[in-house]
C-alpha cells in the first residue's frame, strides 16, 4: 500500500543519490551526489541542514516542486549565518560527461551562498546542461546564485532572487571568471547586498571576460 505520508528521515553525510519522497529530510553532515549518481528530489520534500555542511553535486540533480508544493532546502538553525549549511554547490568536472541539472519551483534560503555552478575549468567538451526555473533563492549570506571557474550552459528562468548578501559583497547573481552561455530571463532580482547599499550590493554582476549572456528580466 502506497504511504502518502512517509516519516521524516535523517541523513548522517556521505555520498546521497536516488530518489527523496519524505516530507522532511534531515541533514546532518556534509554530503555529495557522485559523478557517476543522480539524485531526484520529488515535489513537497523540505530539506533541512542542521549545521554548515556541503551540499555538493558531482553528478546530476533533479528536484521536481511544483506550482501547489514546491520544495524547500534551508537551514535548521533560524536565519543565514556561520552556523548555517553551505549551499548547493554543482560542480561539472568530468570532461568525458555531460551534467545534467534541473531545479524547478525550489525555495533554497538560508545558506552561506544559495546556488553555486562551478565549471571545469578549461574548454568542455562534452558541456553540462543547467536550467532553473520558477524557484526562489533568498536570504543567504552571500550572493545567492553564482556562476564561476569558466562555468557555462545555464538557463535561468522565471525565479526570484531576493535578499542574499548579508555580507558587504554579496550579490544576487554573480557571472563569472570566464563563464559563458548564461540566460537570465523573466526573474526579479532586487534587494540583494544590504538592500543594494553594500560596496558590491547589486542585482547582477558579470565578470568582463564572461561569454554570451543573456539577461532579459
Amino acid at each position: 500500500e502506497y504511504d502518502d505520508n512517509p516519516p521524516p528521515i535523517h541523513i548522517g553525510g556521505g555520498e546521497v543519490y536516488g530518489n527523496w519522497i519524505a516530507d522532511t529530510v534531515f541533514i546532518d553532515g556534509g554530503i555529495h551526489v557522485p559523478h557517476n549518481q543522480s539524485l531526484t528530489i520529488q515535489e513537497g520534500v523540505t530539506v533541512y541542514f542542521t549545521g554548515s555542511y556541503d551540499f555538493d553535486v558531482y553528478g546530476d540533480l533533479t528536484i521536481n516542486g511544483t506550482r501547489e508544493d514546491s520544495v524547500k532546502i534551508t537551514s535548521y538553525v533560524d536565519g543565514p549565518g556561520p552556523s548555517s549549511w553551505t549551499g548547493l554547490r554543482i560542480y561539472d568536472h568530468d570532461h568525458n560527461r555531460a551534467q545534467v541539472t534541473n531545479i524547478n519551483f525550489t525555495i533554497i534560503e538560508n545558506g552561506q551562498n544559495g546556488i553555486y555552478y562551478y565549471g571545469v575549468g578549461y574548454d568542455d567538451i562534452t558541456p553540462p546542461q543547467h536550467t532553473l526555473s520558477y524557484s526562489v533563492i533568498q536570504m543567504n549570506s552571500g550572493d545567492g546564485i553564482g556562476s564561476d571557474n569558466r562555468f557555462e550552459q545555464l538557463t535561468i528562468n522565471d525565479c526570484k532572487v531576493t535578499r542574499n548578501g548579508w555580507w558587504n559583497y554579496g550579490v544576487g547573481v554573480w557571472i563569472g571568471w570566464d563563464a559563458q552561455n548564461v540566460s537570465v530571463t523573466n526573474s526579479d532580482i532586487m534587494h540583494n547586498g544590504y538592500e543594494n547599499e553594500g560596496d558590491y550590493g547589486v542585482g547582477v554582476r558579470i565578470y568582463e571576460r564572461a561569454k554570451n549572456i543573456l539577461l532579459d528580466n
